[in-house]
């Protein structure tokens, strides 16, 4: 008996499906189908607005000397790819020589999966590498600009 109820239900739901989301739009608080498949969006994401700020942000945090080291890492650790939010949460990642920005950052690789800006500071040329995880630009790493 709970197989014939189960297979109805599976039934009325598929038969709603097949009708189209059109029928399902009138109804407040019904599940909406659809025929197609839907694959999540994993390719990189083109928005370089938000690279450029992410890295600028974090260019400007990674040389602040005047916050205490577990707020200078939570900030730095928001606009990091996870991998580089588990470097930054460690004793060898530590403060920069580098105590201030010279201008603004520029962009020196460009490509849909990597954007690599650089910036001058007090203390060299550094390059930050910004790549998209989960929809948005965040930097993998900072280092040393090479020529």
């Amino acid at each position: 008996m709970r197989t014939r109820v189960a297979l109805a239900v599976v039934a009325i739901g598929l038969s709603g499906a097949c009708a189209g989301p059109s029928a399902a739009r009138n109804e407040p608080g019904q599940l909406q189908f659809s025929n197609s498949t839907v694959s999540p969006h994993t390719g990189p994401v083109a928005n370089y607005r938000e690279a450029y700020d992410n890295a600028l942000r974090f260019a400007t945090i990674w040389v602040r000397k005047d916050i205490e080291t577990t707020e200078w890492r939570s900030q730095l650790a928001e606009l990091a790819t996870s991998d580089l939010q588990n470097r930054i949460h460690t004793d060898a990642f530590t403060r920069p020589v580098a105590g201030s920005l010279r201008g603004d950052i520029g962009s020196r690789v460009s490509r849909p999966d990597r954007i690599e800006f650089v910036v001058d500071t007090d203390d060299g040329v550094k390059a930050i590498v910004m790549v998209p995880e989960n929809s948005h630009w965040r930097v993998d790493d900072i280092q040393p600009a090479r020529p």
